[in-house]
């Protein structure tokens, strides 16, 4: 068997074993395992290596609250892919990040009127 040959199928073996990996993660993310995903993906702490993985490992982080590492995924999966829909997660997920900013100093707002409200109300009652 040449060098070469056997190069070739060492890399074929290697993009099996990625789509395997990506098959399973993505099964128990769907199944609600997602510790479970994230195990089957970075194995060991394994640093993910194809934008595929670090795509589906910020789907997962997404599903988890982890918004600042799905955002760190995305980076490098549009690092390694060239950008593309990589990008454009990325900038939904900005977008999203900015509304629930947004939506929590707005409740935020509300809760200390109600506070105040009842302070006052209280202070009224003791007069």
């Amino acid at each position: 068997m040449s060098a070469e040959s056997s190069k070739r199928k060492s890399e074929i073996v290697r993009a099996f074993a990625l789509q395997m990996r990506l098959a399973r993660a993505s099964e128990l993310a769907r199944s609600g395992l997602l510790l479970e995903a994230e195990d089957v993906l970075v194995p060991f702490e394994r640093v993910p290596k194809t934008p595929e993985e670090h795509d589906l490992l910020a789907r997962i982080y997404i599903q988890q609250g982890r918004l600042e590492m799905a955002k760190k995924r995305w980076e490098d999966a549009g690092g390694l892919a060239g950008g593309g829909a990589y990008w454009k997660e990325l900038e939904a997920l900005e977008r999203y990040s900015a509304k629930q900013k947004e939506w929590r100093q707005f409740w935020a707002v509300v809760l200390m009127m109600a506070c105040v409200a009842s302070l006052l109300s209280a202070w009224n009652v003791f007069k």
